[in-house]
């Protein structure tokens, strides 16, 4: 299984031909970057089907790294909400911060090892 730390996909997308890719009008097998013509993957099977997943590889890539950091910073809230106490925290109070305890460690559970 390929690496996919965050870590690592921002060093693919630093290191990848800049979007957009876009399919060749004349070769559907040939996807290129129209701003410098230049060809980012050839799909050399008869089948280009997988084409279209290729091309949209970045901006998978980066909505990934988007949703990990948001989801980052709503536990990072919800953690700081759970831990705000005057000292005098009625049960309801005790009762949210402990939902909002639970959800952050779900979340975190979702996003699994993603940095390591």
């Amino acid at each position: 299984m390929p690496d996919l730390t965050t870590m690592h996909l921002k060093c693919l997308l630093e290191k990848a031909t800049p979007e957009p890719w876009v399919k060749d009008w004349d070769n559907q097998h040939v996807l290129f970057n129209p701003d410098t013509d230049r060809v980012v993957h050839v799909e050399y099977s008869d089948d280009a089907r997988n084409i279209e997943l290729i091309a949209a590889a970045p901006l998978l890539a980066q909505e990934v790294i988007r949703l990990r950091e948001h989801i980052e910073g709503l536990i990072t809230t919800m953690e700081n909400k759970a831990g705000v106490s005057n000292g005098r925290d009625t049960l309801q109070e005790l009762i949210v911060a402990e939902n909002l305890m639970s959800a952050a460690n779900q979340l975190r559970q979702i996003l699994g090892d993603h940095d390591e």
